[in-house]
């Protein structure tokens, strides 16, 4: 099994063939692309290969610079997180009351569905009397 250090080494050494492939391609492909275009016989087919040889290029440099473009991004999250430490645990706790408040509405609000299943609104006020009343026991008013 290998060790981390010789992980690390191992891949450092394909960044460095990424990158110098990356480079020549990079090089070949701005020559091929200039050269042939101001050249007295115009090659549009060698111009499009100095095309792909630009994407290759590009390609490979990306494979070639990622675990760097990683850690700076894995740094930064962290840099990010630590200044926001207390916003994030307060939207947490904020997150969670909030959840729990409506859970306890919405069993409050079913568990008066249930109860109340022979009840209504009075017209007037608005408050929840027996199904059955003729007057409201809380504004008086005739139903």
């Amino acid at each position: 099994m290998e060790t981390s250090e010789k992980k690390k080494r191992k891949i450092l050494k394909w960044q460095i063939v990424l990158m110098v492939l990356g480079f020549l391609l990079l090089a070949g492909g701005i020559t091929m692309i200039v050269f042939f275009a101001i050249s007295d016989t115009i090659n549009p087919a060698l111009i499009i290969v100095g095309c792909f040889l630009l994407v290759f290029a590009f390609i490979m440099l990306s494979y070639a610079f990622l675990p760097l473009i990683q850690r700076g991004m894995i740094k930064i999250n962290k840099q990010i997180i630590e200044e926001n430490k207390e916003d994030l645990k307060d939207i947490s706790s904020t997150t969670g009351e909030i959840a729990s408040e409506g859970v306890k509405k919405v069993a409050k609000s079913a568990m008066e569905g249930v109860n109340d299943a022979d009840k209504i609104y009075c017209k007037h006020c608005g408050q929840l009397i027996d199904s059955d009343s003729k007057f409201c026991s809380f504004c008086g008013k005739e139903q």
